[in-house]
């Protein structure tokens, strides 16, 4: 059983829009759980009539919210009784397995770098973005806007990142690694892209 913390309160039209896709999730799969973090008030109406385990359905009262207007760090270290932080601090103390927000990106990264942490040896958080292909097999683009301004090294966690999802959530066996360059000469390029792509030769990837 996977448990699953939700910020209630992030997005447009929360917590409706939010309450509906979590009932569409315990519908869909028998092996989650979801601690629901916001404003118990505004939530309950949403529940109301509707079918659904009550045993894997826990609201827990949270009475901040952080917006899309506010500076990601300043509200994530002020707001600490805001849905998104205490859904944060759920996964952080080992209450849930996994952080599920529709609201501020700034602040879900500001998140895991303040209160869930990173993984040892990733010096910056990635995001990643699946995308279709013509050959009905998906892409994954590490990184989709995270990040401004990269480091070789960072470019090349990215790439390992991105492998290691491919490989474990996607199912694909063995993932083609790209840099995405002006050209595919290894003349082309900034001195970034040529950095990384220097790396990229020596990394175990395909």
């Amino acid at each position: 059983m996977y448990t699953l913390a939700v910020d209630a309160m992030g997005g447009d039209f929360a917590p409706e829009i939010t309450v509906k896709g979590c009932l569409e999730a315990l519908r869909a799969f028998d092996d989650i759980r979801i601690r629901l973090f916001g404003r118990e008030e505004e939530i309950r109406p949403h529940l109301s009539g509707e079918e659904y385990d009550a045993a894997r359905l826990e609201i827990l009262d949270a009475r901040d919210v952080i917006t899309n207007d506010e500076a990601p760090m300043l509200a994530v270290r002020h707001k600490t009784d805001s849905s998104l932080v205490r859904a944060a601090m759920d996964v952080r103390q080992g209450n849930a397995d996994a952080l599920i927000s529709a609201g501020s990106t700034g602040a879900v990264l500001a998140c895991g770098m303040l209160r869930i942490g990173r993984i040892a040896g990733v010096d910056r958080p990635a995001l990643a973005a699946i995308v279709p292909t013509a050959a009905g097999v998906p892409a994954v683009i590490v990184d989709a806007g995270a990040n401004v301004d990269c480091r070789p090294e960072y470019l090349l966690r990215f790439a390992q990142m991105g492998d290691i999802y491919a490989r474990q959530v996607l199912g694909i066996q063995n993932p083609r690694v790209g840099l995405l360059n002006i050209g595919e000469e290894e003349e082309k390029g900034c001195q970034l892209t040529k950095a990384t792509h220097e790396l990229l030769k020596t990394a175990k990837l395909n």
